[in-house]
């Protein structure tokens, strides 16, 4: 199926009259110059170039020579992300120190490359014969738990700055070392985790789980929950976790999850004995069998999202913004990082109905997008959107590459890409 037939012009046919010298340069350039590391393609030299380029004009030269190159086709560029095609890994992966650290603007959240510095704020653990070449289960640990991690596993140990920082910020750290951990070692990004020892970063682990509810196979954290965090919890149904509780001490921490467990029973509690030796011995037979079931759900036909704050909120095929007429402190997470909530939280459900129909319910949404997953919506046709029991809306369903390249760049899975939105207003 060409970009034709998906009733869209390539970018490369729109712009080349204005440009010919600079894409013919371009693709003279890779051609004759570029060189390819060893077993890469060309295609992900490609995708890999445009990710790293700044300049908006660069990026739409190499965007119009990826087009070229697959006939205007959205597939197989998604099939090269999916299959990490992109990605040039080291042997022996090492975080660097001491570059500028990243800004985040809360305004415009995004995430920033953290090439330069991430290892000042953390420390990569590789596991024991260690390859590029096989995907590997990654744990981001926010703080110790005293357990070993499981055989084959990638730790990355992460130092949240806790001084004067917001939770949205912390989030936004904590996503942009996962997007490195990505371009460093081969992850299997349907296994990556979220632990978490000890009450502060505990509710940090759960409060990021709960704002990005798709980018994590599990949470292991406690002792302790996020009892701010149970508004969230339809999010809950999107992953599974371990909540580690003190007995008889953790009222809030067992209602936390009882309210997960509404949504979602892979939810699970443990008791903790408050000795870290016999927790080690009455823990860890549970955590292993948790642990060996626990894996990334796929895209479900129906999401319910909740979104307590101004920023976005994505899940696989349905993001959310919010309507935001008043933003006001929240309690701290965890006592410790600060934040801002809305005076009533956001809610969207999405239901793929048929192949044809998307129904929608949305209170106090500002906007919303459908996130085009080739797995869910093919091109070619066109899509009925009911909004709140109104008349269904028809769109036109298009493939676009620039679409789908900017969707993998701002959000780095390469195990959820979408090659374009269709955005809906929530009024």
């Amino acid at each position: 199926m060409t970009a034709a037939r998906w009733g869209r012009t390539p970018a490369s046919a729109r712009a080349s009259a204005k440009r010919p010298g600079a894409v013919r340069a371009l693709v003279l350039l890779l051609l004759a110059g570029a060189a390819f590391a060893e077993g890469d393609s060309r295609l992900g030299s490609l995708i890999r170039w445009y990710l790293r380029e700044e300049s908006p004009s660069r990026r739409q030269d190499l965007l119009e020579t990826i087009e070229r190159l697959v006939d205007g086709e959205c597939r197989p560029v998604a099939d090269a992300i999916r299959k990490g095609e992109h990605f040039d890994r080291p042997e022996r992966p090492v975080l660097r120190k001491g570059g500028k650290p990243p800004a985040f603007d809360l305004k415009r959240p995004r995430l920033q490359p953290v090439d330069e510095c991430a290892g000042d704020f953390a420390e990569l653990l590789l596991p024991q014969g260690y390859a590029p070449s096989r995907a590997h289960p990654l744990i981001l640990e926010l703080a110790p738990l005293g357990l070993a991690a499981p055989e084959g596993t990638v730790v990355l140990r992460i130092r949240v700055p806790q001084a004067g920082m917001s939770a949205e910020a912390a989030e936004l750290l904590v996503m942009s070392l996962l997007a490195h951990a990505f371009d460093l070692v081969n992850v299997d990004p349907d296994r990556v985790f979220l632990f978490a020892g000890g009450r502060e970063e505990a509710a940090l682990a759960w409060c990021i789980a709960l704002h990005n509810p798709d980018r994590f196979a599990g949470v292991l954290a406690g002792p302790g929950g996020w009892k701010e965090g149970a508004a969230l919890a339809p999010n809950a149904a999107l992953f599974g976790g371990l909540g580690i509780v003190l007995p008889r001490k953790d009222r809030a921490a067992d209602a936390f999850l009882a309210e997960l467990r509404k949504f979602n029973t892979a939810h699970l509690r443990l008791e903790s004995t408050g000795d870290r030796e016999q927790n080690t011995a009455l823990l860890a037979p549970e955590i292993a069998k948790w642990w060996q079931a626990a894996v990334r759900s796929p895209a479900p036909r129906k999401i319910r999202l909740v979104d307590d704050r101004g920023m976005p909120l994505r899940a696989h095929w349905l993001r959310l913004a919010p309507r935001v007429p008043s933003d006001k402190p929240g309690d701290k997470v965890g006592g410790t990082w600060r934040r801002n909530v809305l005076a009533q939280e956001s809610v969207l459900e999405a239901e793929i109905a048929s192949n044809d129909l998307v129904v929608v319910h949305a209170e106090r949404v500002a906007a919303f997008d459908l996130c085009l997953d080739p797995l869910l919506f093919e091109p070619g046709g066109v899509l009925r959107v009911s909004v709140n029991g109104r008349v269904p809306e028809a769109r036109v369903v298009r493939g676009d590459i620039g679409a789908l390249l900017e969707d993998y760049r701002e959000r780095r899975d390469p195990g959820i890409v979408a090659w374009g939105r269709l955005t809906f207003t929530g009024r």
